[in-house]
């Protein structure tokens, strides 16, 4: 009995954790109306009510707080992998280049070496698809300000319905992204983002209110929603992504700034 006393006081003297201190560049394009359930966070993907967005935060900026903004040119921001899977006539190649069981079958010069690398992967077994010729040439690759015309590997493989397209050069940075979208007006200002669309309530339902917020350091902007209010119960329509187009007001221009998701992932933004 003595024992179980000083564990309960113990657990009385347990001081709570220390709300976090506002921060002083997070703005909202609104004041949301207070509501003890509201969370805030950031677009992405459908979702049934607050809580389905993660929060915008330091961290989603952190990744970016050394990108070097007045570096001339500015930085390659390349997003995803730099390249795309080709569809095969069999299907057992779609995993056989997943996998990277692709042989060089002497076509890969020298200076495509790195190249080829990002395809085939060592020790993934037996080499399953041959490659059947390797040429420089153009293609356009998404990066953080839209799609740009840069050196490629051109790879055409055994099977393949086309080629593998493979970035040359070597980015500045090279990360995974989000599908989010926006454009940047002529004056840097002003952010038009395409995010998630709150549902009309079910009957019964207290409806969902969505607000566009952003985070601003001086390398990077993050941008998502604050979601207020919310459903009770299931509604089927809510299985249904909407989206639609945010206005968010930055304060100061755009710039080389990046423009990131909640978790730090890069948003191709271009001028409007």
């Amino acid at each position: 009995m003595l024992l179980l006393l000083l564990m309960l006081a113990a657990c009385a003297k347990a001081p709570l954790p220390a709300e976090p201190p506002a921060d002083p560049v997070m703005a909202a394009e609104s004041e949301p109306p207070e509501d003890p359930a509201a969370s805030q966070g950031g677009g992405g993907g459908p979702g049934p009510g607050p809580g389905m967005w993660p929060p915008i935060t330091e961290q989603s900026l952190g990744r970016w707080a050394s990108f070097p903004i007045g570096a001339d040119p500015r930085p390659l921001v390349l997003l995803g992998e730099g390249f795309d899977a080709p569809k095969f006539v069999e299907v057992e190649d779609n995993t056989a280049f997943y996998l990277g069981r692709i042989d060089a079958n002497g076509k890969v010069p020298p200076e495509a070496a790195e190249a080829f690398a990002k395809m085939a992967k060592p020790n993934a077994g037996k080499p399953k698809i041959k490659v059947l010729s390797a040429r420089q040439g153009m293609s356009k690759f998404d990066t953080d300000r839209g799609p740009r015309e840069l050196p490629a590997w051109i790879f055409e493989l055994e099977g393949a319905y086309g080629p593998v397209v493979v970035l040359a050069i070597k980015p500045g940075y090279q990360a995974e992204y989000s599908k989010t979208r926006a454009s940047v007006s002529a004056d840097g200002r002003t952010l038009s983002i395409n995010m998630a669309k709150a549902h009309e309530p079910c009957p019964g339902e207290q409806a969902l209110i969505f607000q566009p917020r952003r985070l601003e350091s001086s390398t990077a902007v993050a941008v998502g929603l604050n979601v207020s209010g919310g459903p009770s119960g299931s509604c089927p329509q809510r299985a249904i992504y909407l989206s639609e187009d945010y206005t968010i007001h930055l304060s100061s221009p755009l710039g080389n700034r990046v423009l990131v998701d909640p978790k730090g992932n890069p948003i191709m933004v271009q001028r409007s």
